[in-house]
């Protein structure tokens, strides 16, 4: 006899879907979409001033056809809007009756109301005894299936127990509960990585002023260091350092001898070619070495007490030396230009 929250839910999307073709249709006709300002730089006061007229009148003209649709379809022989009809249910008195226009206006905007509820009101369709949502209630009106058009009579069904009624209400607030479980997540986000954000050096942190340049993926550690290394760290670094110095060396002498002016390939090559070819590969930290195309490196690996490093001498561009860590007191403590062994040398 009387329609259940669903069917009525279904013919409210029905509805809508019908309204929003409306709406754009209206708009198209009117041209609102050619009236707004294509061009931010074109936004001065009085085509803000326009535009807001414009946008605000549309939206008063929206809401007066939407209120209006509901109320004439249902105050209408058909008693029922498009979407109503599509589901099979009627909106009628307590008479059964078809109701007045004034009295389908009220219904309707009474929705306003209904939708303050945090869409408790609506929800009641789904507990109360003739299904009725708060506005129903308030205009002593009756969303009935067709079926049951012509009865005179709408007896109470049974009352909802209290867990239904739980379940409702908890449905009916589930939109919100999803908005604020969204919001929560994205504070969350927001939180953790603006946190760790927060936590990385940046390069004012790390050398008490911005980097001279940056060029292809190189910045140089310019500026007043904040941090330090030991003294061990530093004869380590040196050694290392003078050690790929000298390998650049014969690379250049190798390559001076070589009819392609090419660098050897391997330390086989070197050993091969030049005569007193140390063979004692770095100091400490159990570096491995690698030649590149115009360049030496050095990586030393992560160890318990310090993070690793890979150091970088080019053969050529003035013997440039790079380091590249995630130790910081390492990297600004070097004195040298933080990169990749692939742009130190570009």
């Amino acid at each position: 006899m009387y329609a259940g929250f669903w069917k009525r839910f279904l013919a409210f999307i029905i509805d809508n879907i019908i309204l929003q073709a409306v709406m754009y249709t209206l708009m198209m006709l009117m041209g609102l979409a050619n009236s707004l300002p294509q061009d931010n730089a074109a936004m001065s006061p009085e085509v803000l001033i326009r535009t807001l007229i414009l946008l605000a009148s549309f939206s008063v003209g929206g809401f007066l056809i939407t209120i209006l649709y509901w109320a004439i379809f249902e105050a209408s022989p058909l008693m029922a809007t498009p979407g109503k009809l599509a589901l099979g249910i009627k909106v009628v008195d307590m008479n059964g009756q078809r109701i007045s226009f004034l009295k389908s206006l009220g219904r309707n905007l009474g929705k306003i109301i209904t939708g303050l509820t945090l869409n408790i009101g609506y929800v009641m369709a789904g507990f109360t005894v003739r299904k009725q949502a708060l506005h129903d209630k308030m205009a002593n009106a009756l969303v009935i299936d067709a079926s049951a058009l012509g009865a005179t009579e709408f007896p109470p069904l049974e009352k909802a127990g209290a867990g239904k009624i739980f379940l409702a209400i908890l449905g009916g607030l589930s939109p919100y509960f999803l908005i604020l479980a969204l919001f929560a997540a994205l504070a969350g986000f927001m939180f953790t990585m603006f946190n760790g954000l927060g936590n990385m050096p940046s390069f004012e942190d790390l050398n008490g002023s911005r980097p001279a340049e940056c060029s292809n993926g190189v910045c140089s550690a310019t500026g007043g260091p904040l941090f330090s290394i030991s003294e061990e760290q530093k004869e380590e670094l040196k050694l290392q350092d003078d050690w790929l110095t000298l390998i650049a060396h014969f690379q250049n002498e190798f390559a001076s001898k070589n009819e392609n002016g090419a660098f050897a390939a391997s330390f086989e090559e070197l050993e091969n070619a030049i005569p007193g070819f140390p063979k004692d590969q770095g100091k400490g930290g159990n570096p491995q070495i690698n030649l590149g195309s115009d360049f030496v490196s050095l990586s030393v690996p992560d160890s318990e007490d310090k993070k690793g490093y890979t150091l970088t001498k080019c053969y050529r561009k003035e013997g440039k030396s790079c380091i590249q860590t995630e130790d910081t007191d390492l990297l600004v403590g070097s004195g040298l230009d933080y990169s990749s062994p692939n742009t130190c040398c570009l």
